[in-house]
């Protein structure tokens, strides 16, 4: 699917990739990412920041001091570089399974609490982006018997 290029207001582009969240996109997203950070076009139109997030990138620019219609144009027209696979170290982060909604998350995923640590356990995660806050990572690879409310 093509990339949908919208305003998401008077000083922010979002380029959306409308399709499911998977290794294959997050690469795409994050080789976009690099590319449009690296562009003097989009610096000297007045882009102060490009931002990754799941399934879109954002671009700020100062609303009332730049056109943003040009901004668009400019992503419209620049080649998508495409997705690789990205080597990334990998942080083994401790874990305790003694809370109290264990119980809960099992009997809401039909399983027992044993099954849910080792479904948790199992996959490597990826970091799929950065949240408002420094350090605060959302992850890729949970396993969807164990997505809840």
């Amino acid at each position: 699917m093509k990339p949908q290029l919208t305003f998401l207001s008077e000083s922010a582009i979002e380029l959306v990739f409308p399709e499911p969240l998977s290794d294959a996109l997050l690469a795409r997203v994050g080789a976009a990412t690099g590319h449009f950070q690296h562009s003097e076009e989009l610096r000297r139109l007045g882009v102060t920041d490009v931002v990754p997030a799941y399934q879109r990138i954002v671009f700020h620019f100062r609303g009332s001091e730049v056109a943003g219609d040009d901004i668009l144009d400019a992503i419209r027209h620049m080649p998508l570089p495409p997705g690789k696979e990205r080597s990334a170290p990998l942080h083994v982060l401790p874990v305790r399974y003694d809370g109290e909604d264990l119980e809960w998350i099992a009997n809401h995923a039909g399983l027992t609490p044993d099954e849910v640590i080792r479904l948790h356990t199992v996959p490597e995660y990826r970091v799929a982006m950065i949240g408002f806050r420094p350090h605060f990572p959302y992850l890729y690879g949970l396993d969807e018997r164990l997505a809840m409310p």
